[in-house]
Protein backbone atom coordinates (compact mmCIF):
# COMPACT_ATOMS: atom_id res chain seq x y z
CA UNK A 1 0.00 0.00 0.00
CA UNK A 2 0.96 3.54 -0.64
CA UNK A 3 0.89 5.98 2.48
CA UNK A 4 1.00 9.95 1.11
CA UNK A 5 1.18 12.27 3.79
CA UNK A 6 1.17 15.76 2.90
CA UNK A 7 1.41 19.29 4.98
CA UNK A 8 -1.17 21.89 4.77
CA UNK A 9 -0.20 25.03 3.38
CA UNK A 10 -1.19 26.78 5.65
CA UNK A 11 0.44 24.45 8.53
CA UNK A 12 3.49 25.16 10.41
CA UNK A 13 4.15 21.62 11.23
CA UNK A 14 7.74 20.68 9.73
CA UNK A 15 8.49 17.41 11.63
CA UNK A 16 7.08 13.90 10.90
CA UNK A 17 7.91 11.49 13.81
CA UNK A 18 8.03 7.55 13.88
CA UNK A 19 8.46 6.01 17.36
CA UNK A 20 8.57 2.41 17.99
CA UNK A 21 7.12 1.83 21.61
CA UNK A 22 8.18 -1.44 21.60
CA UNK A 23 11.33 -1.48 23.87
CA UNK A 24 11.86 -4.67 24.44
CA UNK A 25 13.17 -5.60 20.80
CA UNK A 26 15.15 -3.95 18.46
CA UNK A 27 12.76 -2.92 15.73
CA UNK A 28 13.22 -1.44 12.15
CA UNK A 29 12.03 2.40 12.64
CA UNK A 30 11.84 2.74 9.00
CA UNK A 31 12.04 0.06 6.09
CA UNK A 32 11.58 0.61 2.44
CA UNK A 33 11.15 -3.29 0.49
CA UNK A 34 10.48 -2.57 -3.04
CA UNK A 35 9.64 -5.59 -5.12
CA UNK A 36 12.27 -7.41 -7.36
CA UNK A 37 12.86 -5.58 -10.50
CA UNK A 38 11.81 -1.86 -9.18
CA UNK A 39 14.58 0.73 -10.41
CA UNK A 40 13.79 3.72 -8.72
CA UNK A 41 15.02 5.56 -5.70
CA UNK A 42 14.29 3.91 -2.61
CA UNK A 43 14.76 6.91 -0.71
CA UNK A 44 15.10 11.02 -0.87
CA UNK A 45 15.12 13.72 1.47
CA UNK A 46 14.55 16.52 0.38
CA UNK A 47 14.15 20.38 1.24
CA UNK A 48 12.31 22.75 -0.78
CA UNK A 49 12.30 20.06 -3.29
CA UNK A 50 16.05 19.68 -4.11
CA UNK A 51 17.17 16.42 -3.20
CA UNK A 52 19.62 16.19 -0.08
CA UNK A 53 19.92 12.68 0.85
CA UNK A 54 19.29 9.58 -1.37
CA UNK A 55 19.73 5.48 -1.75
CA UNK A 56 19.01 4.34 -5.33
CA UNK A 57 17.84 0.95 -5.51
CA UNK A 58 21.54 -0.77 -5.95
CA UNK A 59 22.27 0.84 -2.64
CA UNK A 60 23.68 3.87 -3.93
CA UNK A 61 24.07 7.06 -1.55
CA UNK A 62 24.13 10.43 -2.63
CA UNK A 63 24.29 13.64 -0.77
CA UNK A 64 24.86 17.06 -0.29
CA UNK A 65 26.11 17.79 2.61
CA UNK A 66 29.08 16.51 4.59
CA UNK A 67 29.84 13.19 5.82
CA UNK A 68 31.60 13.26 9.62
CA UNK A 69 33.18 10.43 11.45
CA UNK A 70 36.60 8.84 11.63
CA UNK A 71 36.12 6.61 8.30
CA UNK A 72 37.09 3.42 9.66
CA UNK A 73 34.18 1.89 8.14
CA UNK A 74 35.11 2.55 4.72
CA UNK A 75 36.38 0.30 2.18
CA UNK A 76 36.65 -0.12 -1.25
CA UNK A 77 37.92 3.37 -1.98
CA UNK A 78 38.51 4.21 -5.64
CA UNK A 79 41.99 6.38 -5.33
CA UNK A 80 41.22 7.28 -8.97
CA UNK A 81 38.78 10.10 -7.22
CA UNK A 82 41.19 11.57 -5.06
CA UNK A 83 41.00 15.73 -5.35
CA UNK A 84 43.23 16.02 -2.76
CA UNK A 85 44.24 15.13 0.47
CA UNK A 86 47.08 13.53 2.61
CA UNK A 87 47.69 9.90 1.86
CA UNK A 88 50.25 8.20 4.52
CA UNK A 89 53.52 6.39 3.28
CA UNK A 90 52.70 3.61 5.46
CA UNK A 91 49.99 2.34 2.98
CA UNK A 92 51.90 3.44 -0.38
CA UNK A 93 53.66 0.45 -1.66
CA UNK A 94 55.85 0.37 -4.89
CA UNK A 95 57.92 3.40 -6.65
CA UNK A 96 56.18 5.96 -8.34
CA UNK A 97 56.57 9.19 -10.04
CA UNK A 98 55.00 12.38 -9.96
CA UNK A 99 54.51 12.03 -6.27
CA UNK A 100 55.02 15.45 -4.29
CA UNK A 101 54.72 16.42 -0.56
CA UNK A 102 57.34 14.15 0.99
Amino acid sequence: SIVVITNAANSTATDLLITDNNTTTANTALKVNAVSGFTGTLTDLQVNNVSQFAVSNAGDVTFTGTAAGNGSGLTYLNASALVSGIVPSAVVSGAYSNITGF
